[in-house]
């Protein structure tokens, strides 16, 4: 049993040293286990939401992963053919924009029908005018 930040390192000095064929679908076979720390801190630090994998946590776990390779070889995951990947994305992993793009949009929509009535005239040819264009 491995823990996401070993399996990180060891695929770091795979892909340094050993120049896997497919490093591309080597990635692709285990970027969630090499996530799965990140999954779990989100889950800690939100009590009570519930998180899947995000192509952000997949970001941020190639970031690493190419930080580990450039202290190894200075060289850039580029360099082998796998994609580039946003560092600036790799903030969007914090809880509070999570937190922010969780909601249910049922919830939402529900909580918007039933306040429709309490609407000034004005709020409600604004409402009218900005519901054109959804």
């Amino acid at each position: 049993m491995s823990t996401p930040s070993q399996i990180r390192v060891l695929f770091g000095i795979i892909l340094t040293n050993c120049s896997p064929s497919a490093p591309t679908e080597l990635w692709e076979k285990y970027k969630s286990k090499m996530a799965e720390d990140i999954l779990h801190r989100k889950r800690l630090k939100t009590s009570g939401m519930t998180f899947d994998f995000t192509s952000e946590m997949h970001n941020y776990t190639s970031v690493i992963v190419e930080d580990l390779r450039l202290c190894m070889a200075n060289k850039p995951l580029q360099d082998l053919g796998m994609p580039s990947y946003n560092r600036n994305a790799a903030v969007s992993t914090c809880v509070e924009f999570d937190r922010e793009k969780s909601y249910n949009t049922n919830d939402l929509l529900f909580c918007v029908q039933n306040n429709i009535s309490k609407l000034t005239s004005e709020q409600k040819d604004i409402y009218d005018n900005l519901c054109i264009f959804l």
